[in-house]
């Protein structure tokens, strides 16, 4: 190896210049993300747990990028995160747009038998660019 100067700067400059851009994740900031809480019910009834999730509609690649979820306080309230699965940026609402709503609910001890029911609103709701309090009412059924 030599002891030249000029190549260990420029080495040492290419180095520098490429830390975090090789990663494969976007850099850049979230979009604006607006608060989105509210309500899960299951035939007028408050839901006590579960997993919402909220996925774009009509989905996009670029919309496949995105974790919206909110977990279902005992209450039956809850308040949506948004995740970007490339940059791992994260944040508390969603952008606004429609979306398609699914909850997911563990019913017991899955090792005893338990099930899992999977729920999903039939027409999509819309997070508008202000705060937003949602009613989700999820289907009785299954």
């Amino acid at each position: 190896m030599s002891n030249n100067p000029f190549g260990t700067a420029l080495v040492a400059a290419l180095l520098l210049g490429c830390v975090g851009c090789g990663d494969g994740k976007p850099q850049g900031e979230l979009p604006p993300l607006h608060p989105v809480r509210g309500k899960a019910l299951r035939g007028g009834t408050p839901l006590t747990t579960g997993l919402l999730r909220f996925t774009p509609s009509p989905e996009t690649l670029e919309s496949r990028d995105w974790l919206i979820t909110a977990e279902i306080n005992a209450d039956g309230t809850f308040e949506v995160q948004s995740l970007h699965s490339l940059s791992q940026k994260r944040g508390v609402g969603a952008p606004a747009g429609a979306y398609r709503v699914n909850v997911t609910i563990s019913g017991g001890d899955q090792t005893q038998g338990g099930r899992i029911l999977n729920l999903t609103l039939p027409s999509p709701v819309t997070v508008e660019a202000k705060p937003n309090d949602l009613s989700l009412d999820f289907p009785k059924g299954r």
